[in-house]
């Protein structure tokens, strides 16, 4: 089974960081993490401040917000799942994306974000963590072949 475990290089693509216009929320992001990161509050002075950062930048500025939306920890990956749903609209991403075919999709990272991706464990060398993103990839991944396959079989190419 081939194994995709870092969103860089030439899978850069499915990386938040990634340089892509979406819309979300009444406006265009230059990326995702820009995006989830302004999701995480209803205060528009954070959002506009993350809508004119970096990526790097939107992300220390999301993990400064003192005040979180309501229930932000029950709809993160509901939010995350839009976001990545939208960006694969891309008919050039989302044929990216297809491109893995069966890959196993890991966000491996060495920032110790067991959440959202993996870290290695440096006794085993085995992926540790939720991998959530990489899930989620993966998720879309399936959902839009099988909505390609039904396309195929309708006649709707």
């Amino acid at each position: 089974m081939k194994i995709i475990d870092s969103f860089s290089g030439e899978h850069e693509f499915l990386s938040n960081f990634y340089d892509h216009e979406i819309f979300y929320d009444g406006r265009w992001w230059a990326r995702n993490e820009n995006a989830y990161q302004a999701a995480k509050t209803d205060d528009e002075m954070i959002k506009s401040a993350i809508w004119m950062a970096t990526a790097a930048k939107s992300k220390r500025i999301g993990k400064s917000i003192k005040l979180l939306r309501p229930n932000w920890n029950m709809i993160r990956i509901f939010v995350m799942r839009d976001l990545v749903r939208i960006k694969f609209d891309d008919p050039y991403l989302c044929d990216k994306l297809l491109a893995t075919d069966n890959a196993i999709l890991i966000e491996g990272n060495d920032w110790n974000d067991k959440y959202w991706g993996c870290t290695k464990c440096p006794i085993t060398g085995e992926w540790i963590g939720y991998n959530v993103l990489g899930n989620i990839h993966m998720y879309e991944r399936d959902l839009r072949r099988k909505q390609s396959l039904q396309r195929k079989q309708n006649g709707n190419s």
